[in-house]
């Protein structure tokens, strides 16, 4: 397992700046490609990136690759980066979780952080489930994360 401290810091003191330092900053017109390359970097998997495909219905197709597998982006009518987010964090399923900081949310740049499942396990059995939640959101299908309305923001908050 690697280093979490900075993150077991943080659940400790909330007010701990340093997990700044830890998470991956996504804006929310970044491009689609950046956000793999970017993710790339910070996991070092040597197995993750993307490729552009030209679709003459919908012009530019973003597939990510991870290994063997393979998944397209659908991009939606407003342009978010949330189907590119929603889309790497299944394509890179069971090895890696992506996790949306909360306390990032209202801004227009939103902070994520990427464990594994028994690292994130091993935070919840540490801190308690609902502890972690608070703090970093998990990302399924349904996620608004980009999209978020005023009304949205503040039920999570």
């Amino acid at each position: 397992m690697r280093d979490i401290t900075f993150i077991q810091n943080y659940l400790t003191n909330p007010d701990d700046e340093k997990l700044a330092e830890h998470v991956f900053w996504i804006d929310w017109c970044e491009d689609n490609a950046d956000i793999v390359h970017y993710s790339e970097k910070l996991l070092n998997t040597g197995k993750l990136t993307y490729e552009h495909v030209v679709n003459n219905e919908r012009g530019v197709d973003v597939y990510i690759i991870y290994g063997d597998k393979k998944s397209l982006v659908v991009m939606e009518e407003d342009d978010s980066c949330d189907p590119t987010i929603i889309a790497l964090t299944e394509i890179l399923k069971p090895d890696y979780e992506i996790r949306m900081w909360m306390e990032s949310i209202g801004s227009d740049t939103l902070g994520f952080v990427f464990l594994t499942p028994d690292e994130w396990s091993a935070l919840e059995q540490q801190f308690g489930l609902e502890n972690v939640k608070e703090y970093f959101m998990s990302i399924t299908a349904d996620t608004k994360i980009f999209r978020l309305t005023y009304d949205d923001v503040e039920q999570l908050l």
